[in-house]
């Protein structure tokens, strides 16, 4: 949900039309709205684009996608068999998509084939992924161990393509009975110092290559299932790159409280935690010197 921006925001951000239905629904037109929202006055950064005390609204874009070329996606999976929890693109520009189920499919973008590339790992559902080392990381949810794995996807790995639960973050970090609340488990986000990040609960683990790595090989790499901890009870939503700092967006379930949490990657603790207005699952986006929170009804820029 979006608040109203002024209209020398809305000029700067390339304004060219508005609209209303008969319904209420206003409808604006960008002339660069790909470039996201941006502008090059001097002292843009500094303003809260969302006045997030302003009666709610729905931002939609004016936009129609044109078809490129033509293609069949009929031999997608059957959703009602498996379903599709996250998605990376390999060094090739192929999509590698991981399951619910823990199987991983590839999208190859030359033939426009989708095809299953790797069946049922056992260490739960692939929540996240991410491309690194040549290998498709995911983030998987542990049931019985209410913790998040890291299992690795790549066709060099023998048997079946995946070194699941290659390194675990701590037994019992994910909290147990928190309902459809906490809908968002664990987190992943490699860092501008390729470093790969992962939440899980309150904690922060992290994944460093010391010579070519291979999941299959701890001589390779450094883990740390501790790096960092946040607070009792919360548990780590979102982690994005914010210029020098990780921004991890993290909510207590039982308070509902929301924070955002800096963390300058080298300290033992996080810079003076941000809290949100609503206390609800947070997604954090990050573009250029922008971070959009996204709290579940409005949208805050800092």
């Amino acid at each position: 949900m979006f608040g109203q921006m002024n209209h020398y925001q809305h000029q700067a951000f390339g304004l060219t039309k508005t609209n209303m239905d008969k319904n209420g629904n206003i409808t604006l037109s960008y002339e660069t709205w790909k470039n996201g929202i941006k502008a090059p006055l001097i002292g843009m950064a500094d303003i809260v684009n969302i006045d997030i005390f302003d009666k709610p609204g729905v931002a939609k874009l004016d936009f129609q996608p044109t078809l490129v070329g033509a293609s069949s996606v009929a031999t997608a999976v059957d959703p009602d068999t498996d379903s599709y929890r996250s998605c990376a693109i390999d060094t090739s520009g192929n999509a590698i998509i991981g399951s619910e189920e823990g199987d991983v499919y590839e999208y190859d973008i030359n033939t426009r084939t989708f095809s299953n590339v790797a069946n049922g790992s056992s260490t739960g559902d692939f929540h996240h992924a991410v491309e690194w080392k040549g290998y498709t990381i995911f983030a998987s949810h542990s049931t019985g161990n209410r913790r998040i794995d890291l299992s690795a996807y790549s066709e060099s790995l023998s048997g079946d393509n995946i070194e699941p639960a290659f390194e675990s973050m701590p037994t019992n970090s994910l909290q147990s009975g928190l309902g459809d609340y906490r809908f968002s488990r664990g987190a992943l986000c490699l860092g501008v110092d390729d470093v790969l990040y992962v939440g899980s609960g309150r904690y922060v683990g992290s994944l460093t290559e010391d010579t070519n790595f291979n999941p299959t090989s701890s001589a390779t790499y450094t883990w740390n299932d501790q790096a960092l901890d946040l607070p009792e009870e919360f548990e780590i939503d979102s982690i994005v790159n914010h210029n020098d700092f990780l921004l991890i967006s993290a909510g207590n379930p039982r308070t509902r409280e929301q924070y955002i949490f800096p963390w300058n990657r080298l300290s033992s603790s996080y810079e003076y935690p941000i809290p949100l207005n609503n206390g609800v699952a947070a997604q954090i986006l990050a573009s250029e010197n922008l971070a959009f929170f996204l709290d579940g009804t409005r949208v805050n820029s800092k």
